[in-house]
C-alpha cells in the first residue's frame, strides 16, 4: 500500500476493493461484499451503518481476519492481514462472557493466555474494571449481572490486551433504550481516554451519528459504498445532542439514503 497519509491524518486501515461470496449447495453464487473500498485514520471513530443482512458483519470479520475475502485486500498500519492479531480486538453482539469466571478473571483471561505476570494483571484488571464501571461487580459471575453489564465485561476485557483496532458488531442491539444509551456514552468516554480506532458496525442510523466520526453508509446486499459521511458533530457528545436540528437532518438524509436502496435501516421512535 502506497498511501499512507491523508490530509487528515495517518490512515490506519485500508480496504481495498474487497469482495466476499459464498457457494450454495445448488450451485448459487451469494456475493456478500462487493468491491469494498475504506479507510479509517489513527484513532478514528468509523461506523459501518446500513440495512440488516446487507454484508455489514461479513466485511468486519474480513478485517478482523475471522474471514478471507474472495478478492482485495485489507491491511493494517500498511501491513496485509492475513488472519486474526493481538492489533485488532473484537466484540460481538452476542455476550461472550465465559460463565465459570467472574467479572476479574474474565477481564484477565487474554493477559493469561499472553503470559502477563499476575501483579501486571492485577493492575490492568483494575484499571478496566475501573474504566468500564464494574469496580463493585468483580467477583460476581455473567449469570449475575444485565445485559449490558455484560458488554461492558467484554468490552473491558477486549481492551485489556491494548488492541491498537476495536472492532465491535452491533453489541448493543440487544440492550434496551436506556441500557443502549448508557453504553453509548460509557463507549466515547473510553475511545476519548485511550483514542484506540474504532469500526463500530450498526443498522441504526441514531447510534450511527451519535457515536461516529465517520459513517460508511453501504447499500443492502451485496455490500457497496453508498456514501462516506463525515460527521460535523461537536464532542463531546450528550443526550441533547440527538435534539439538535443538525442531527435530525443528518439522520432524515442517511434514511432516505438507505431506503432508496431498499434497505429498512432504523431510526430513532
Amino acid at each position: 500500500m502506497s498511501l499512507a497519509l491523508t490530509a487528515d491524518g495517518e490512515i490506519k486501515i485500508w480496504v481495498e476493493r474487497v469482495s466476499k461470496t459464498y457457494p450454495r449447495p445448488n450451485g448459487e453464487v451469494v456475493t456478500a461484499v462487493a468491491r469494498a473500498d475504506l479507510f479509517v485514520r489513527t484513532g478514528e471513530f468509523l461506523v459501518i451503518l446500513g440495512p440488516s443482512g446487507c454484508g455489514k458483519t461479513t466485511l468486519l470479520r474480513i478485517l478482523a481476519g475471522l474471514e478471507e475475502p474472495t478478492t482485495g485486500n485489507v491491511f493494517v498500519d500498511g501491513v496485509s492481514v492475513t488472519g486474526p492479531g493481538n492489533d485488532r480486538g473484537m466484540v460481538f453482539q452476542a455476550y461472550t462472557s465465559f460463565p465459570w469466571l467472574t467479572v476479574a478473571e474474565n477481564i484477565a483471561f487474554g493477559l493469561r493466555l499472553r503470559g502477563n505476570d499476575e501483579k501486571e494483571r492485577e493492575e490492568v484488571v483494575n484499571q478496566y474494571l475501573d474504566v468500564t464501571g464494574l469496580l463493585d461487580s468483580r467477583d460476581k459471575y455473567p449469570k449475575e449481572l444485565s445485559g449490558g453489564m455484560k458488554q461492558r465485561v467484554a468490552i473491558a476485557r477486549t481492551l485489556a490486551t491494548k488492541p491498537q483496532v476495536l472492532l465491535m458488531d452491533e453489541p448493543f442491539g440487544a440492550l434496551d433504550a436506556e441500557a443502549r444509551w448508557r453504553m453509548h456514552e460509557l463507549l466515547l468516554e473510553i475511545w476519548a481516554k485511550t483514542r484506540v480506532t474504532v469500526v463500530f458496525v450498526t443498522h441504526d442510523i441514531e447510534e450511527a451519528l451519535f457515536l461516529a466520526d465517520t459513517v460508511y453508509v453501504s447499500t443492502a446486499r451485496p455490500s457497496r459504498q453508498k456514501e462516506l459521511l463525515r460527521v460535523p458533530l461537536e464532542r463531546p457528545r450528550t443526550l441533547a445532542t440527538k435534539g439538535l436540528q443538525e442531527f435530525i437532518e443528518l439522520e432524515m438524509d442517511i434514511a432516505r439514503m438507505i431506503r432508496a436502496e431498499g434497505g429498512t435501516g432504523s431510526q430513532r421512535e
